[in-house]
């Protein structure tokens, strides 16, 4: 099982009922899911907690506008917003949550936060269809550590794991490449999150950066081949750290062959154009607050090589911080 946590900071204390959250959710598909999970042991709201709580650390390390967050700190109650699915029930389980959540937040004037993305989250509504991109993940920049890592970076993903899969990060970035390191990530994620597993030598599919966002590529993605030559990792989070270069979603037998081709003849739609990028993925331990299990993108010459974040990297990735 997994866990999607939202919290709703706001000044009030009085939380509605069930029958008047259910009264306010919209009238749409999704919040037919989300009324029939609303009050079973799949989907609860705790009664308002006065701050500081045992979340208040977590909330100043959020990203988001200033404003919010400064709102999101002074407020002096906290609401949590729990769910609890099966791998196979997301993401439409964590969709009704936080369609809960944000319910919840305008009617107490609260401010929302995803605890496993570690984002103050939009006041946009909950659309009914799910896109990665939609604030569901978080990526992350840190000063690298290291004798080896001076004037690099590392980056990471925060959210993977409501999804049972591990996070995704990058050590050792150059400076100047820190959103080609971050769009690496997010089209990492999208691949993931579709195929439950990847090859450890990873073709990166440039145009997945776009799906990860919600746009169509003119070039789709080949489905993955049972017998592809490379051997699989899969997300298995209970055990990160074993020798069997497993690493994906728990339980999913599947290979994940090659991620996608952009030489196919497409549908209709607009593609980055760009050649596959190949990088090779080893497990690792992620910095996300709420997942220790993590892959780590590795170039195929060495840890930290400007060349090639440079001349293959940089070159490969689209430029885009949202599409």
């Amino acid at each position: 099982m997994v866990t999607t946590r939202f919290l709703v900071a706001a000044d009030e204390s009085a939380t509605p009922d069930l029958a008047h959250l259910r009264k306010a959710l919209p009238d749409t598909p999704l919040a037919q899911t989300a009324r029939a999970l609303l009050g079973s042991p799949q989907l609860t709201i705790d009664a308002a907690s006065t701050a500081p709580t045992r979340w208040s650390p977590r909330l100043l390390r959020l990203g988001g506008v200033p404003d919010g967050l400064q709102r999101v700190i002074k407020a002096r109650h906290h609401i949590l917003v729990h769910s609890t699915a099966a791998p196979s029930d997301q993401p439409r389980h964590a969709q009704a949550a936080r369609l809960v959540a944000r319910v919840l937040a305008t009617v107490m004037s609260g401010d929302l936060v995803d605890l496993d993305s570690s984002q103050l989250l939009s006041t946009s509504t909950e659309p009914d269809r799910f896109v990665l991109g939609d604030e569901w993940i978080g990526v992350f920049v840190a000063l690298a550590e290291g004798r080896d890592a001076e004037h690099c970076v590392r980056a990471g993903t925060a959210g993977m794991h409501r999804f049972g899969l591990p996070e995704i990060m990058a050590t050792e970035v150059p400076y100047g490449h820190m959103l080609t390191a971050a769009n690496i990530l997010r089209a990492l994620a999208f691949r993931l999150l579709s195929d439950g597993a990847l090859s450890r030598n990873h073709l990166l599919d440039p145009d997945d950066l776009l799906r990860f966002w919600g746009a169509h590529p003119a070039y789709p993605a080949k489905p993955r081949h049972p017998n592809g030559p490379d051997q699989a990792i899969r997300a298995d989070q209970a055990d990160h750290t074993g020798d069997a270069g497993e690493v994906g979603r728990a339980g999913d037998p599947g290979y994940a062959g090659e991620a996608g081709h952009a030489d196919d003849a497409g549908q209709s739609g607009w593609s980055s154009g760009l050649g596959r990028l190949r990088l090779r993925l080893a497990q690792s331990v992620s910095d996300c607050p709420g997942c220790d299990a993590g892959v780590e993108v590795v170039p195929p010459t060495w840890r930290g090589d400007p060349v090639w974040w440079e001349g293959r990297a940089g070159a490969a990735m689209p430029k885009l911080v949202s599409a």
